[in-house]
């Protein structure tokens, strides 16, 4: 079964790698949506549902963060990718790449954080999108705070 918090996504653009898994030879992408259960790329060709490959983030806490994920489904160059049994590190640091490192205590703060993250425009609309999901998110993390 789904987590809630694998079932949402952001629209996030970042550099990676795909390889088939154990493979050596990997190919440029680009992500589009990304989130703690699943995440769409462009750029990868030629891969059908049910392969097996490996989503290698570049630079994570020091190091490349290689993801274990099935190709779903597949148009041209876009990929939908559900990654594989990840461990509780993969996930930490996948969470630190999507989520910025907020505190949850001052919604502004949040604000300014994830508009500098995933690129505010001039568009009301988007700001109030920004702060309506901050707003559903912030008591997520304010009861994160208290558990630590």
């Amino acid at each position: 079964m789904e987590n809630e918090s694998d079932a949402v996504s952001v629209s996030r653009r970042l550099d990676v790698a795909l390889r088939l898994a154990g493979g050596d030879e990997a190919v440029p992408c680009q992500t589009y949506e990304i989130g703690m259960g699943s995440l769409f790329l462009d750029g990868a060709v030629g891969l059908s549902s049910g392969q097996h490959v490996d989503v290698i983030f570049p630079a994570a806490n020091g190091g490349p963060l290689t993801l274990p994920c099935c190709v779903e489904a597949s148009a041209g160059r876009h990929l939908f990718l559900r990654y594989e049994a990840l461990n509780g590190e993969q996930r930490q640091c996948l969470e630190q790449i999507i989520w910025p490192p907020w505190d949850g205590s001052d919604l502004l703060d949040g604000l300014m954080l994830l508009s500098a993250r995933y690129g505010a425009t001039s568009s009301l609309t988007e700001w109030l999108r920004l702060t309506s999901l901050l707003s559903v998110w912030q008591p997520r993390r304010l009861n994160r705070q208290h558990l630590s």
